[in-house]
């Protein structure tokens, strides 16, 4: 497994009309703005819902739990939540059909993390090959001929494990944010990724497999995807992070019809629309601080709307500012810079690099010395990078190298700090 460098995370959310308490929405009919993701608005059951509204989810049975709890909408339960996790082929995939229900328990206060973009096939093998995680297609092969029909995710354990725990690699508790989104809130008709509250990240569970039918693991076999992300936000401290004062604005819109709901909603960054995608994805330091950015003006709107103080909440996210500049580092996009000059695992090897730096000193010396003797950096990098690589860049005419030097400045994707070629 490759060891990622330090991102936050993104986790979605659906809308929940009493703060994700680990209970029924109160007016569950009411709530359409949950029926956004596709999982809830195939499943959801409002005749149940509407019959259990305002229950703890605890107090259920397995079959009275309502859609949203797969879709992370119990993040801020002061309690466990109890799930039982089914294949979604084992009901008419005879290939599945020895994978049982497996019992999975989230810790109150978390939310299970899934990045979806790891896990399609079509992303995978481009994913495996930056970040240099090991790949096999013949199994995935494999996997699809037992099957019997084609899928747009992979299959194979092996493959599963070790995508998910390099994506997982990067979170460190203590120092990595999640950030809450959702797709839609009832206080806007404007489309975006609507931030919903950012903490700490306190625990990353591990990695867990299905159960079986006795006797039949010599069959298929599959990582369940999730993992449960523990978060520091607490609904009456916000030494830990916080929420965003949606519902309180939609209360006080009831009595005073001047408040206006809108105002108050906070949008993710649109150049960070693909950090705020896929269920869960890594946020780099660049788009933190973007998001916090957002959300102080949020709750600064908020102050004057509501005339309550987010004094407390402010300053968190300012502290958090601070952090996120000293973790950004000079040069945010050297990963990318170097991918752009065509070297494989650019950002593996950005990291490996500036590992061994401080933050007052220039890489480029250091980008050279390791191209020039890449054992230098230990033994799995003899072979990656060599010398044609080392002696094209240090015959870089000066206007090409200062526009790379330049590019390793700002927080890139790949495809931004390529130039086209004419």
């Amino acid at each position: 497994m490759t060891d990622l460098p330090l991102q936050h995370l993104s986790i979605r959310v659906p809308w929940h009309d009493a703060c994700w308490n680990g209970k029924v929405c109160n007016d569950p009919t009411n709530n359409a703005s949950c029926l956004r993701l596709r999982n809830i608005h195939e499943r959801r059951d409002d005749t149940v819902e509407v019959q259990l509204r305002g229950r703890r989810l605890d107090e259920l049975l397995p079959e009275q739990q309502p859609a949203c709890i797969s879709e992370r909408a119990t993040f801020m339960a002061d309690f466990p939540i109890k799930r039982r996790i089914r294949h979604p082929y084992s009901e008419f995939s005879d290939a599945h059909k020895h994978y049982l229900p497996t019992p999975v328990e989230l810790p109150p206060f978390s939310a299970q993390a899934l990045p979806y973009r790891w896990t399609l096939r079509e992303n995978a093998e481009s994913i495996a090959d930056e970040f240099d995680i090991v790949f096999h297609n013949d199994d995935e092969e494999k996997a699809r001929q037992a099957m019997g029909f084609r899928s747009n995710w992979i299959q194979d354990i092996g493959n599963q494990a070790r995508m998910l725990d390099t994506f997982f690699s990067a979170v460190e508790p203590e120092q990595s944010l999640a950030f809450f989104y959702a797709k839609a809130v009832p206080h806007t008709e404007r489309r975006g990724r609507v931030l919903i509250g950012v903490g700490w990240i306190t625990n990353c569970g591990p990695g867990i497999e299905y159960d079986y039918e006795p006797n039949s693991q010599h069959l298929g076999r599959s990582m369940i995807w999730e993992r449960a992300i523990s978060h520091s936000i607490r609904p009456s401290n916000p030494q830990g992070g916080f929420l965003l004062p949606y519902h309180r604005a939609m209360a006080r819109a009831v009595d005073d019809p001047s408040v206006d709901l809108e105002d108050v909603v906070v949008f993710a960054p649109d150049e960070a629309f693909d950090q705020f995608s896929y269920a869960s994805e890594h946020v780099s330091h660049d788009q933190a601080i973007a998001s916090l950015l957002a959300m102080i003006k949020g709750l600064e709107r908020a102050e004057r709307s509501l005339d309550t103080s987010y004094t407390s909440e402010i300053a968190w996210a300012q502290e958090r500012l601070g952090e996120l500049w000293k973790q950004r580092g000079t040069y945010p996009g050297l990963g990318a810079a170097l991918t752009a000059f065509d070297i494989r695992h650019g950002h593996l090897l950005a990291y490996r690099i500036t590992q061994g730096l401080t933050e007052a000193e220039d890489p480029w010396p250091a980008v050279q010395a390791a191209l020039d003797d890449p054992s230098s950096l230990g033994p799995e990098w003899t072979g990656r990078v060599g010398e044609p690589t080392a002696k094209k860049l240090a015959r870089l005419k000066d206007e090409r190298r200062e526009l790379l030097h330049l590019l390793a400045r700002f927080d890139l994707t790949n495809e931004q700090a390529k130039r086209p070629r004419k």
